[in-house]
Formats: structure tokens, C-alpha cells, sequence
């Protein structure tokens, strides 16, 4: 990305345009300006901005096609596009989610707030820059996203799907290790999220995610995490700097509410250790030979809340035999209809009494355990088992 990077500001109201110059030039960005869509087209072609702030309601060619447009072409897709417009219903929020835009803000705008998008969605831009792989994974992915999107316009029917396309397609094969995952939504999409994800020929990455809130905008806060946490991965990130780097970013571009609880974990199968960093969430159980339960702790606050907060990291080695589980709280929180919660003590007898099976099966017995102890009521809460396994 170039230095200073380049907005594109497209709106058919002057005033509105000198007020965004005003806030963004005082930061440095070099500004470029339309008055409607097809010079915004003409604009973006020529000059291939960094960012795009673009209206909706203007002459010639309205925002929706200008985005779609965009979206569409290969060389321009990957621009940040954030919609900045007075139609406001969730048929015009629809309409530009569809569209292909980043963001979509309805005015009038918090102007800090509005910078503090800008500044975070660049700098976002710029990790992925450097991974140029990983940039044309998640073009793809952003295209699939945009086709469900035409079909399920229900916000609950379209979270469900993006937390789906995000879950890792196959488990890993690496030779002397078994593994397991998988994620039960809950009625209402609760933004867990794991993750496999090769780091080189010996080493895997692996991770355990719960974000704050339901719905769409969890979904949408746990698809720009795993952005954010494949791309730490793939410059070969430690545990620590992947929590710190993606807590910085999420600090700055959600707000107060939204936090994560996240475990970062890399597998290294040469020398048969784990080494990882927690922040928040619920500690997976190491079980080794005769030895007590460990629980991996070492980490920090959870992501999302303190901007310049730092992470512990340990390494745990994996001897022939060793299990762990990794879990998030929809498992050990879920709960009868009385309100009696499954908790950490049941979970870990389940998994002493049939830590000899094989992973995928430990793992559909916790899950139907877990089931069934809460008599089938429908849980609030996502449910999320991931397992490793030495052979």
C-alpha cells in the first residue's frame, strides 16, 4: 500500500466532500474526489485507491452499482469499500452487504469515529497486502459470501452460513497425531469459531475463538478475525505476537462492547511440543499418562479491550498418549431447563473415562453428553469441541 495511502471520496454533495477532506487530509491520506458513479468508476480505475468512501443516492449511477461493480473486478475487488449514506432501513443494509461493501454507515456520521474505520480498515489492508496468497483466498471467500447473501437475506439464515464457511473444511493429517473439530450453532449464531491452519511442513497452527455478541455482527467480527489470524499465521507469527498484533487491530476497529475470547496454540510435530498463548478463554485440558490435568492458562485479558495489552506463552510437550481438548463455554455452560449447567468437573471425568478412543469419536461423545444431559433444549450458546491426540 502506497505512503501516504489514497481515499476516494465519491458523494454529489460539495459540502459533504469538504467536511471528509477536511477530517481526513489533517491525517495525512492523499484525497481523491467524484461527484457520481461513473466518475467514481473512472477514478478507481485510473488512480486504484487505497479506500473508498462512497454515497448511495447520486446521479448517473448510484453507490449499490458502483460497489457491485467494483466488487466484481478482479484487480479492484480487494479495496476496502465503506458505504456512508441516509438510507438506513435493513433493505438498503442488505442491499450494500450484497453489494460487496466493507461497511455501511448511516448519517449523519461520527466524524472521529469515522476516521478511527478509515485508520483501522487501512491498516488491515496492509497486513493483508503482505500475504498476497491469503489476500486471494479471502476474495473468494468474500465472493461466496456475496452469493449466499442474494439467497438468504434473513440475517440469522446469512450469520449461520458465514460462521459455516469460515470452520475449516477437513482436519489435518500429520503423521503420529489424530485430530477433531467441530462447531454446534446455536439457534442464533453465537460467533464461535476454530481453525487449523499450516504453518509449514511440521508445524500447525490451531485455535479456539468466541466472540462477543450474536447474529450477524458476531459473524461478521469472527470472518474479519480469521483474516486477521491466517495472515499473523502466515508470516510465521509466535503465539504472543499473533494475540497482541490481532488485539491492537480489534481494539481499534470495534467498539467498546466487542471483545474475543481467543487460545492460539502451534503444533510442532518434530519435536513434539505445544506451544501457545490464551487470551480469556476457557483453558483445553492436557491429559498426560498418570499425571493431573493441566489446564493451558498462560496468556492475558481477552482480545478487544485494553489497546496495548501483552501475552505470556508456554510450551507443553506431547508424549505418546497425550490428549487435548479444547472447548468453548457453550460446552460446559450448557444447561437443563432448571438452569444446571454441564460444568468442568463432568467434562473432565467424560473425557478421562474415554480419553483411549479415537478423536472424532472423544469428541461426538462430549457433544452428545452434553446434548443430552440438557435434555435437547435449544441453548443459547455455541458449542465448540476441538481435539489433538498423540498417537
Amino acid at each position: 500500500m502506497r505512503t501516504p495511502p489514497w481515499i476516494l471520496i465519491v458523494d454529489d454533495n460539495p459540502t459533504n466532500v469538504s467536511i471528509l477532506q477536511a477530517r481526513l487530509g489533517v491525517h495525512g491520506y492523499h484525497i481523491l474526489t467524484a461527484a457520481d458513479g461513473e466518475e467514481a468508476l473512472a477514478a478507481a480505475f485510473t488512480h486504484r485507491p487505497d479506500l473508498i468512501l462512497l454515497d448511495v443516492m447520486m446521479p448517473k449511477m448510484d453507490g449499490i452499482e458502483v460497489c457491485r461493480r467494483l466488487k466484481s473486478d478482479q484487480a479492484l475487488a480487494s479495496i476496502p469499500i465503506i458505504m456512508v449514506t441516509a438510507k438506513g432501513e435493513p433493505r438498503d443494509v442488505v442491499a450494500g452487504i450484497e453489494a460487496g461493501c466493507d461497511e455501511y454507515l448511516t448519517k449523519p456520521v461520527d466524524q472521529t469515529a469515522l476516521v478511527a474505520r478509515v485508520k483501522s480498515m487501512l491498516r488491515i489492508k496492509a497486513l493483508h497486502d503482505t500475504v498476497q496468497e491469503q489476500a486471494a483466498l479471502l476474495a473468494e471467500q468474500n465472493q461466496s459470501l456475496e452469493a449466499r447473501v442474494a439467497e438468504h437475506l434473513a440475517e440469522q439464515r446469512l450469520a449461520a452460513r458465514i460462521q459455516t464457511d469460515l470452520l475449516p473444511k477437513a482436519v489435518p493429517v500429520l503423521a503420529g497425531y489424530d485430530f477433531a473439530g467441530k462447531t454446534i450453532p446455536a439457534r442464533l449464531v453465537g460467533g464461535d469459531y476454530f481453525d487449523f491452519i499450516p504453518v509449514d511442513e511440521t508445524r500447525l497452527a490451531i485455535c479456539v475463538g468466541d466472540v462477543s455478541g450474536k447474529g450477524l455482527p458476531a459473524s461478521l467480527l469472527m470472518a474479519n478475525l480469521q483474516a486477521t489470524i491466517r495472515g499473523q499465521t502466515l508470516v510465521q507469527a509466535s503465539p504472543e505476537e499473533c494475540l497482541r498484533r490481532s488485539n491492537t487491530l480489534l481494539f481499534r476497529c470495534t467498539g467498546a462492547d466487542c471483545f474475543v475470547t481467543f487460545f492460539y496454540g502451534i503444533l510442532d510435530t518434530r519435536e513434539h511440543r505445544f506451544l501457545y498463548s490464551n487470551a480469556g478463554h476457557n483453558p483445553p485440558l492436557l491429559l498426560s499418562g498418570a499425571l493431573p490435568p493441566q489446564r493451558l492458562e498462560a496468556g492475558g485479558l481477552v482480545l478487544g479491550v485494553l489497546e496495548d495489552h501483552g501475552y505470556e506463552q508456554e510450551t507443553v510437550p506431547l508424549r505418546p498418549g497425550d490428549l487435548l481438548v479444547l472447548y468453548s463455554d457453550g460446552i460446559t455452560e450448557a444447561a437443563t431447563p432448571e438452569g444446571e449447567q454441564f460444568g468442568d468437573e463432568r467434562l473432565l471425568q467424560l473425557i478421562r473415562d474415554y480419553r483411549n478412543e479415537t478423536s472424532s469419536a472423544l469428541l461426538e461423545r462430549i457433544l452428545h453428553a452434553v446434548d443430552r444431559y440438557a435434555l435437547h433444549c435449544l441453548q443459547s450458546d455455541d458449542r465448540t469441541v476441538v481435539v489433538l491426540k498423540r498417537l
